[in-house]
Formats: C-alpha cells, sequence, structure tokens
C-alpha cells in the first residue's frame, strides 16, 4: 500500500485543484453508481472541479484510463458494479452503508470500504476516539446518539457503527433518531460521570462534504501505486 497522505484541499478551495487538467498532471474519470441524491452531489462536484464523469442513466463501456467506480446506489445495482470492476480490475469505493454483505470474501478488484468519505470525521474516528475511550479508565460511561433524515434506511448509520467500533460502544446501544427530509447528520458522543460531562459533537449540513471527500480519495487512488486486489479501509489508504 503506498498511496500518499490526503492532499492539502479544503472544501473551499476544491473546484479546480483536484483535477487541474494540466499537462503531467494525473487526471481521474469518475463512474458514479447511484441514482439518488448523493450521485448528484457527486456529479455536481465533479462538474464543478471539471472532472469528467458518468452515471447509472447512462450504458458503461469499455473503462477510461485513470478511472474510480464510486458506488452510493442500490444493493441490486452493487452486483452489476462489482462485476464491472472485476472485468476491469477498475478500484470501487464502496461508500454506500449497511451493502457489506454484498462483498464477496475475495474480491478480483480493489474494494475501499467507505461508510463515510467526510475526511474530517473519517480522521476524527480513526484517531480522537480511540483516545476518547481511554475515558472509560476513569469511571465514565459513555453514550452515542445520531440524527439522520427519514430517507436514510439503514439503522443505525455506517457512521455511528465505526464510531461504536472505536469507542468500544454496543452498537445495539446507539439511539438512532430519523426525522425531517433534509441531509444532515448528527452525531453526539457524552462521556459522564458524577459532576463531570465530556461530549463530542458532529454535524453535517449537506451531501458536499462527503462528495468531496469521494473524489479526493478517488484521486489518491490513480495518483498512487495500484491498490491489491482485496478489501481496504479508508484508514489504510488516508494513512491514518
Amino acid at each position: 500500500m503506498s498511496c500518499s497522505g490526503p492532499p492539502p484541499l479544503t472544501f473551499d478551495s476544491f473546484s479546480n485543484s483536484i483535477n487541474e487538467g494540466q499537462p503531467g498532471v494525473i487526471t481521474v474519470f469518475v463512474y458514479i453508481s447511484g441514482t439518488g441524491r448523493m450521485t448528484e452531489a457527486i456529479a455536481s462536484a465533479c462538474r464543478d472541479s471539471q472532472i469528467r464523469y458518468t452515471d447509472s442513466k447512462t450504458s458503461w463501456g469499455a473503462p477510461e484510463e485513470q478511472s474510480v467506480v464510486i458506488h452510493v446506489g442500490s444493493k441490486n445495482r452493487f452486483a452489476d458494479v462489482l462485476t464491472f470492476c472485476e472485468t476491469n480490475t477498475l478500484p470501487l469505493i464502496h461508500a454506500a452503508t449497511g451493502q457489506n454483505d454484498c462483498i464477496p470474501i475475495s474480491p478480483k478488484c480493489p474494494i475501499i470500504i467507505a461508510p463515510n468519505c467526510t475526511l474530517p470525521i473519517v480522521r476524527l474516528i480513526e484517531r480522537a476516539l480511540p483516545e476518547m475511550q481511554l475515558l472509560e479508565q476513569y469511571g465514565m460511561r459513555v453514550q452515542l446518539d445520531e440524527i439522520h433524515q427519514k430517507s436514510k434506511r439503514d439503522i443505525p448509520s455506517g457512521t455511528a457503527l465505526a464510531m461504536a467500533e472505536k469507542l468500544r460502544f454496543p452498537p445495539q446501544l446507539i439511539r438512532a433518531e430519523r426525522r425531517g427530509i433534509s441531509a444532515r447528520a448528527k452525531h453526539t458522543i457524552v462521556f459522564s460521570a458524577p459532576d463531570i460531562k465530556i461530549g463530542l459533537y458532529t454535524e453535517t449540513k449537506s451531501l458536499r462534504p462527503y462528495a468531496v471527500g469521494a473524489l479526493i480519495i478517488a484521486r489518491m487512488l490513480v495518483e498512487g501505486d495500484p491498490l491489491p486486489n482485496g478489501t481496504h479501509s479508508l484508514k489504510d489508504i488516508l494513512q491514518l
């Protein structure tokens, strides 16, 4: 594994810096698997940054050079996407949660498991939460809550489950709520003991941070050495 660390991009400076298209600069072609709001968010980020892409509304023929597939669609769509990636040995960013049971034990292409592509939150989960878990050594008890829009089908979310794993918190005790229609995600972690509380709160107010993160990861995949076939975590890709 030799993908370099995350490039120094921010959400504000994203538009042209991710895929400059200058001579000698590696560009990326993105296949977006899905038809929902996340698909449109990724497509919008591609247009903003002049990244060439196609989505599930068109048929996929012979793959473009420097291609990466981002799956944010349904389970039914995943089987066809996996066949496309395995046939052409393309890296697949699996960003649809609640579908890990569809992934074969030994895939014939690289599959990056990405329950959350928002890179600041990925770093938070991988680096900060294991340290916070140590607060239990002082007799503190943790509670994990999450809120998503009603259209979010997986309960708890993949992000909440990833947080619970790092906190060693039983996933069945996650308090998950679904309300409203806007695409928002809120997670609250509170450690408590008599006379003291320590908390952490995250809120993502749109799908753009997920889309930007997915495209940064896609660029890293084409710029780095080819990944071996099999499953890979974002922790490995981002070298966290």
